[in-house]
């Protein structure tokens, strides 16, 4: 009878991540920035509409494409949104060539489209200082990466979506009003995202 039940039990969690995974319509993959938008922003914006967030804090491009797997595509969602880099540009794991973030973000977009889905990447936000890598001043490299990867996302085929013109302020800075440590947005500054945002999504869907 045991050996029943337990064989029951283990279908039964077999079948969970099935059902949830069925449950979203769009997973938003990212770093810490997606993360909070996750923690500030769920109940007004994510849970509302089905949408999943996966942000990890301080993860770059590499680490992103290494969870894609199990993170986004195991959901099988219509949509994904990809926004990331700015790790990779305040060298959490070592330098990384601009070049290089930029082909980390169109493979998983190349992944994310071949499994079905259509593909939303968002721009690097704005920032001109990390508070973890003060020899840093990463403002010019994230307009330049930027840059390259709008023409290359565009070129792909993949929907582009320039959040940096809505956050940016003077000297390649995040606007004081939607961030408190002038890299991770706060509620205005998702609720800013999320209007510029949204009529794409909903577009896609």
């Amino acid at each position: 009878m045991k050996k029943y039940l337990l064989r029951w039990a283990l279908v039964l969690l077999l079948l969970i991540p099935a059902k949830e995974a069925a449950a979203y319509t769009v997973v938003f993959m990212g770093d810490s920035i997606t993360e909070l938008w996750l923690t500030y922003h769920s109940n007004q914006f994510f849970v509302p509409n089905n949408y999943l967030g996966k942000g990890i804090s301080g993860q770059t491009t590499a680490q992103m494409i290494a969870r894609f797997q199990s993170d986004v595509l195991a959901f099988k969602p219509k949509v994904v949104v990809i926004m990331g880099g700015t790790n990779d540009v305040a060298r959490n794991q070592g330098y990384v060539p601009f070049e290089r973030i930029v082909d980390n973000l169109l493979y998983m977009a190349q992944i994310a489209k071949e499994a079905g889905a259509e593909v939303a990447l968002l721009s690097i936000p704005p920032a001109a200082s990390f508070w973890w890598n003060t020899a840093m001043r990463p403002a010019t490299l994230i307009r330049r990466t930027n840059l390259i990867l709008q023409q290359r996302a565009l070129e792909a085929g993949y929907h582009w979506i320039d959040l940096y013109p809505a956050l940016v302020s003077e000297g390649g800075s995040i606007d004081e009003a939607l961030s408190d440590d002038e890299i991770h947005p706060v509620t205005a500054g998702y609720e800013l995202m999320e209007q510029i945002l949204q009529p794409y999504l909903e577009e896609l869907l």
